[in-house]
């Protein structure tokens, strides 16, 4: 049986196309900045589902600290509590998929996501 992948090409030049993007030109519409980090919110008409991306800088740490901080789950539960549940729910050769339940503030529910990391 072959593994495939379902993340597909089509997927990842939508996203490669709107990484490009980011700006109001492009129907991004920001939603916060500091010296540290940018956040985008983009609402499309055809979905109620809105794509929010983020740029942070972290000066003076290297990438590779700043990727096992944030990939290697034993050590992201010790120090990030907005997700009180990170499970791999589904492992692979080239990626996993991780079940995460977002810690909402008070009068919001909380959320699930399912997240394809490679």
């Amino acid at each position: 049986m072959t593994e495939s992948d379902p993340f597909t090409n089509e997927d990842l030049q939508r996203v490669l196309e709107e990484e490009k993007n980011c700006s109001e030109a492009g129907g991004w519409d920001l939603v916060k900045r500091t010296e540290l980090h940018e956040i985008w919110k983009k609402c499309e008409d055809s979905t109620p589902v809105h794509l929010i991306k983020g740029f942070l800088r972290f000066p003076g740490i290297p990438p590779t600290d700043v990727f096992e901080l944030v990939s290697n789950l034993d050590v992201r539960r010790r120090w990030d509590k907005n997700f009180p549940v990170m499970e791999i729910i589904e492992e692979h050769e080239k990626y996993k998929f991780v079940y995460w339940r977002v810690h909402m503030p008070a009068e919001v529910e909380d959320r699930d996501l399912v997240q394809k990391m490679t």
